[in-house]
């Protein structure tokens, strides 16, 4: 657990380091070069682009508490989903978030909303989440890794830079959809 904490701690200070010195309005993070095949892991902080429409990301910006899934294009460290579908979520978090006047809304991203057969590394739906109550960003992450360590079915996490557009949103928090896919996985006899 302990390399884990480390890998993960070194990754968020690279990334926002990088984030600090190119600035957060300017559209360009160096992407990856490295391919993963787990989009959990946690010895890579991804680069995560969600390309829409400046309609749709002005009707999805105005309109956060609506909860409204609009199209986009999901980039993973250079690998495209087209297609998805992205909304906000939360509830105090979202509320709580809007009032304070900022954009860095948590988000549910369905792969399959507009193709049943489509899936990313087997999921269909991840949460990005904000880190609303944790300005350390760590503690989801952490608090999942003691679970799953304990024996506890614990969907999976892993944190990335997240972009909507040429809008820098920070790092956010990828957490696998608790779902058919994952109960499956976790409980195969049921």
């Amino acid at each position: 657990m302990r390399k884990n904490l480390n890998t993960i701690l070194a990754g968020l200070i690279v990334t926002l380091f990088a984030t600090c010195t190119s600035g957060c309005s300017i559209y360009y993070v160096k992407e990856s070069s490295l391919r993963i095949e787990d989009p959990f892991s946690t010895n890579h902080v991804a680069v995560v682009r969600l390309v829409m429409s400046k309609e749709d990301q002005t009707e999805f910006l105005q309109n956060a508490v609506a909860e409204k899934y609009v199209k986009a294009d999901f980039w993973y460290d250079g690998e495209l989903v087209p297609d998805v579908a992205v909304r906000s979520k939360g509830n105090a978090s979202l509320w709580e978030t809007l009032k304070m006047g900022s954009i860095r809304v948590g988000l549910k991203v369905d792969f399959n909303l507009f193709n049943r057969a489509r899936s990313f590394h087997g999921v269909k739906k991840v949460n990005l989440n904000n880190g609303w109550v944790d300005p350390t960003l760590i503690r989801e992450c952490l608090a999942y890794e003691l679970f799953e360590q304990m024996g506890i079915p614990t969907p999976r996490a892993s944190f990335v830079d997240l972009w909507l557009n040429d809008i820098h949103l920070g790092v956010y928090t990828m957490v696998e959809q608790i779902d058919l896919a994952f109960l499956t996985r976790h409980f195969p006899k049921a």
